[in-house]
């Protein structure tokens, strides 16, 4: 079949206005989402190791408190290395990030979730600033880190949520920008076979990933592909119907959350 949807690497990096409002909006859908929970929710398990979802939360409530307040994500990362030894630097200062609120009653770790959302975002003076911990794309700075990470992270962790408690997660309009970054980050690091990706849900596209002609469509889920990108479980046999070859490339892909 002819090549057809947008060319992966094509997808130009989220603009300032653009990520800012997408920002804002996975951070109001996830506190709809968390006014809507039980005292017992809470404190249900998640498929994050260890983590329940009190602890995610505290871990995205810290993450705002860092953009607002940057020292406190240099402070992280050092006080992380130091308490959770043995950990990479990424899973330390996420428990850093948790230690902080680790004992705090859940209406206050809600509303100091209500008070952060709207203003939290890292000073314009530091957007070039680089940071990597291995994980991230060589290049990758502060900018990158509030406009794309951050948003991906909020709305993975709210299908986490959702997952846990039985909960449903809302679309948004800005779910399409999210899944458009995600898919260009993979494309910088694609070397498997030509692919057209028909990515179906919420914020869902078609995507072109290597070279153009006649390339396999692929169908998948959205939220299904994005959870086995991220090194979650997307569910059996997803790519069964996929030829061997681009089978094992899409298997083995995964993206930064």
């Amino acid at each position: 079949m002819n090549a057809g949807g947008r060319r992966a690497e094509e997808v130009p990096l989220t603009g300032l206005d653009l990520g800012r409002s997408v920002v804002l909006a996975q951070r109001t859908r996830l506190l709809e989402e968390l006014r809507a929970l039980s005292p017992e929710q809470w404190l249900v398990p998640t498929e994050c190791p260890l983590w329940r979802v009190r602890d995610m939360v505290c871990h995205v409530v810290a993450a705002m408190d860092e953009h607002r307040h940057p020292q406190l994500f240099v402070y992280h990362a050092a006080v992380g290395l130091i308490r959770h030894r043995g950990r990479g630097l990424l899973d330390a200062m996420n428990e850093a990030q948790i230690d902080d609120r680790r004992w705090a009653p859940v209406d206050s770790v809600l509303a100091d979730a209500e008070r952060l959302a709207p203003t939290a975002f890292f000073p314009k003076g530091l957007h070039r600033v680089l940071v990597n911990d291995g994980s991230l794309p060589p290049g990758s700075d502060i900018y990158y880190l509030q406009y794309v990470i951050e948003p991906r992270d909020v709305w993975m962790h709210r299908q986490d949520i959702a997952r846990a408690t039985g909960g449903v997660v809302t679309p948004d309009h800005s779910d399409t920008e999210i899944v458009a970054q995600v898919v260009r980050d993979l494309a910088r690091r694609w070397a498997g076979p030509a692919v057209q990706l028909e990515l179906v849900g919420s914020g869902g596209d078609t995507f072109l990933l290597g070279g153009g002609g006649p390339v396999p469509v692929v169908v998948l889920d959205v939220v299904a592909f994005l959870r086995h990108l991220s090194g979650r479980e997307a569910g059996s046999g997803w790519l069964d119907t996929v030829p061997p070859p681009l089978a094992r490339a899409l298997g083995d892909a995964r993206v930064t959350f």
